[in-house]
């Protein structure tokens, strides 16, 4: 059954019209779809009746089932969202100060493999479709106090699985329905990416307002490729591209970087990175590596302080950010791993 979420307004008035209904019912499922999160059409009270009937019969709001939810200390909850032939995604709800940070997927796990992420461990299934997007968007809302989600104060980071920029026109047509149709900001949008340099390039035209992060995790090319294996360019030039998109844009780029212990959180690491970075208009986030069953551990807390600090020094805007929600499974991949592995057993014990 095809699946509303995901059409512009327009497009939504042209369905009205296929059904000789006048364009006003288009602009109203955008509504009650984008502006009020309503995931059926019974609950959209001022179409006709006969209406809601013939849209329940032909259509769906939403294609996602919620299969998992969990939820740590700190307020953060995470979502399992299985969608139909394709599998499991996950999104991440992390309310903060009088804001809501949502972090969605792009891709069923993941074709980039980082070494350290739960998502690039267990492979690549499929890419996700703007309006899989924008339903995970929604899903986390759900619980929301705002009778027009579009007042929320909310973030949305595209830091979730998979790689945006191997998902290209699908994030960026996410992107403008959550711009246009949800009344998110682009400057409360950020796309977090390894660097695909063409793909930066253009976010540079697409979308110049929308905030730009990149996964570098490590200073030195044979580092990088050890973390990143596979889709993981020269580190000289994924920067001459941060540069050009600079110029172009005149926004700072985030850089993220995931401290492992014994591995990119030395000294010298730090220095190299400064080296690097110390002329350009950006930010680094140093993030403590969150276990995700694999042999890396993050360092101790002196030791990441430590590593900021070395950055600064090196003339390095750097934040080390808090870990959170490790009680909701909240690294990249956990649930979507663990809702996989209960099907696996049931499959088992239904043979």
């Amino acid at each position: 059954m095809e699946c509303l979420i995901g059409k512009s307004t327009e497009q939504l008035e042209q369905l009205a019209a296929s059904m000789q209904q006048p364009a006003l019912r288009g602009r109203q499922l955008a509504r009650w779809m984008y502006r009020r999160g309503v995931s059926s059409f019974d609950e959209m009270t001022d179409l006709p009746k006969s209406l809601r009937a013939t849209l329940t019969n032909s259509f769906a709001v939403r294609a996602a089932t919620v299969v998992g939810v969990t939820r740590s200390d700190d307020e953060v909850t995470k979502f399992a969202l299985r969608f139909p032939g394709l599998g499991y995604a996950e999104c991440v709800r992390m309310p903060s100060r009088g804001r809501t940070a949502i972090c969605v997927s792009t891709q069923i796990g993941c074709p980039v493999g980082c070494a350290f992420c739960a998502s690039g461990q267990s492979g690549f299934h499929g890419n996700l479709t703007a309006g899989h997007i924008v339903e995970q968007v929604l899903t986390a809302l759900d619980s929301s106090d705002d009778d027009d989600i579009a007042q929320a104060s909310v973030n949305v980071v595209y830091m979730g699985m998979g790689e945006p920029f191997l998902n290209y026109e699908h994030t960026v047509r996410s992107i403008r329905l959550l711009r246009t149709e949800m009344g998110i900001g682009a400057r409360s949008i950020t796309v977090s990416t390894i660097g695909l340099p063409k793909r930066i390039r253009q976010f540079a035209e697409d979308e110049p307002q929308v905030n730009l992060a990149i996964s570098l995790h490590a200073p030195t090319d044979k580092l990088r490729r050890q973390l990143i294996p596979r889709r993981c360019c020269p580190v000289r030039e994924l920067l001459a591209a941060v540069r050009d998109y600079i110029a172009l844009t005149n926004r700072r780029v985030s850089f993220e970087y995931v401290l492992i212990a014994g591995l990119n959180d030395g000294r010298s690491d730090a220095r190299r990175v400064g080296e690097l970075l110390r002329d350009m208009l950006c930010h680094v986030n140093v993030i403590p590596y969150n276990a995700t069953g694999t042999d890396f551990r993050a360092p101790m807390r002196q030791r990441c302080a430590a590593f900021c600090e070395l950055l600064r020094q090196e003339g390095v805007n750097a934040t080390l950010r808090a870990s959170r929600g490790r009680g909701a499974e909240a690294a990249c991949g956990q649930l979507r791993a663990r809702m996989e592995a209960e099907d696996r057993a049931e499959s088992a014990e239904d043979a």
